[in-house]
């Protein structure tokens, strides 16, 4: 983002992450940790093919997904 004339990070707290099989298993926001997004979670004890998700979508920025 354009501020000032320089560039300044993203910051949102509204970036969810789904951890999907055929249904979501997880949903959960990412939390910003010095200029990276993450989050722990534990993982099913279920066999599958899984991925992760991130749709964000948001007035300004560039799809992300």
């Amino acid at each position: 983002m354009l501020s000032e004339g320089r560039w300044v990070p993203f910051d949102g707290d509204d970036i969810q992450l789904e951890f999907v099989r055929i249904d979501p298993f997880v949903g959960t926001f990412l939390q910003r940790n010095g200029g990276k997004y993450s989050v722990q979670f534990k993982l099913p004890d279920v066999c599958g093919v899984f991925q992760f998700k991130v749709d964000y979508n948001r007035l300004g920025y560039t799809h992300l997904y």
